[in-house]
């Protein structure tokens, strides 16, 4: 998150990207499909604006003193794969867990009822469970 305002920023649907710059001295990369930072790039300069230059695959920005300083978008790219991959994982691992709890969970028959409608009363805690 910008620690001060944003002054610019580029959408790269292509890529479900949103690129940043502000006067806290950073450009950020942003995947907006799920609301995630990917990449932040530091300056000892205030950023006022940017663009996309996609022939060289950089991101431009140019910065209160007048500079224009290039960022590498391969780098911000390789980091949301990275981060893609990693959310795969870890959803994986728990569709993984939650199986294992199916799989060992206890049949109907063994399952203790909390109410039974029919009787209209609730049954006795089994405390030896």
């Amino acid at each position: 998150m910008h620690d001060a305002p944003i002054e610019d920023m580029h959408v790269l649907p292509e890529n479900g990207l949103l690129v940043t710059c502000s006067t806290d001295r950073t450009v950020r990369v942003w995947d907006y499909g799920v609301g995630q930072e990917v990449q932040v790039w530091r300056h000892p300069e205030q950023f006022r604006c940017l663009t996309m230059r996609k022939s060289t695959g950089h991101v431009l920005a140019g910065t209160e003193q007048h500079s224009i300083v290039a960022f590498p978008f391969s780098e911000a790219l390789a980091s949301m794969e990275r981060q893609r991959e990693e959310a795969a994982r870890k959803g994986e691992e728990v569709a993984e867990r939650i199986n294992e709890k199916v799989a060992n969970a206890a049949a109907p028959a063994d399952l203790v009822p909390i109410w039974v409608p029919v009787a209209g009363e609730v049954p006795k805690a089994d405390n030896g469970r």
